[in-house]
């Protein structure tokens, strides 16, 4: 008897039956620390930061722990770890420190350089900030420094990657602002001088005196307040009188003393010429003195009057 072709969907469904009896035979494997192996059994591998040996079983692997400067992340069945990149400091890059064998090292660019790519092959310099503007976003080893300008009221006047914008300086009591700051410079402060109401009270202080010793004189000695009067502005150069010619010859007088309690020369022991010159007495005869010395001795006059009334 002949046997009849098997059809299309006959042969189809022949083999999906044949797939499932074949996958029910096999046990389920964790896919994550177990491994099939060629008797489709489930065997464990070896954990991270280790490595299989080759005297390995399926249910009891023999496992080696990873050497230095090697790592493994994930479980294995692989007789070798995997060795720690290199961190080259030529390429601005600090040096590498492997703490784990369990994962892989990062390369970290020195201070101051950042990733030159997604890869991060190499470290470039971040950008500086110029003077006028600050950073805003400090660079690190991903990413740029991110520079802006600075603000009203804030300064920066050096180039720095990791500098901020400093607020302009406030003026402590007693100092003012001589000069505003910029962008690029900080306020200048000066110390304030004294208030020109300080010197009022000793301006009329002196006026006073001055006043009170003139009205003194004009009231008990009139005559001489004129002569004290002539004296003083004499000796501050005032003109009151033609000036003597200094080349003229010097001009000895002779006076005799008078019985007078208004002399000046008798109050203050200087004797005087019509002209307000001071006389000196020498071996018996009184001279004119020079313009020079006569101006000291009016001097010491006007001293010796503002005594006498304070004395009094």
């Amino acid at each position: 008897m002949l046997r009849q072709p098997l059809s299309g969907f006959s042969c189809v469904l022949l083999a999906v039956c044949a797939l499932m009896q074949r996958s029910a035979a096999q046990p389920a494997c964790d896919p994550v620390t177990q491994y099939v192996d060629n008797t489709d059994g489930c065997c464990r591998m070896c954990p991270p930061g280790t490595s299989m040996t080759s005297l390995s079983t399926c249910t009891e692997p023999n496992c080696s722990p990873c050497g230095n400067n090697e790592y493994q992340d994930k479980y294995t069945t692989e007789q070798k770890c995997t060795l720690q990149p290199y961190c080259d400091p030529n390429k601005n890059f600090k040096a590498a420190v492997h703490t784990s064998k369990k994962s892989r090292t990062t390369c970290l660019c020195e201070e101051g350089f950042h990733c030159s790519s997604k890869e991060c092959i190499t470290c470039i310099p971040h950008t500086s900030c110029p003077p006028g503007e600050g950073a805003v976003s400090i660079g690190d080893h991903a990413h740029d420094t991110v520079c802006k300008e600075c603000p009203e009221g804030s300064f920066s006047d050096e180039s720095s990657w990791s500098g901020a914008c400093k607020q302009w300086t406030v003026c402590k009591t007693g100092f003012y602002v001589s000069q505003r700051g910029t962008a690029r410079s900080d306020n200048t402060c000066v110390e304030s001088g004294p208030s020109p109401a300080a010197y009022v009270v000793p301006i009329l202080v002196i006026m006073s005196l001055l006043v009170a010793v003139g009205v003194f004189l004009c009231k008990v000695k009139p005559e001489l307040f004129k002569r004290v009067a002539k004296c003083c502005m004499k000796s501050t150069h005032l003109p009151i009188e033609a000036e003597q010619d200094p080349e003229a010859p010097i001009r000895i007088e002779r006076i005799t003393p008078e019985e007078n309690e208004d002399d000046d020369s008798i109050l203050t022991g200087v004797p005087l010429t019509d002209n307000g010159n001071v006389l000196v007495q020498e071996n018996g005869k009184l001279e004119q003195l020079s313009r020079q010395e006569s101006q000291t001795e009016c001097s010491q006059v006007c001293y010796n009057v503002v005594s006498d009334v304070q004395s009094r």
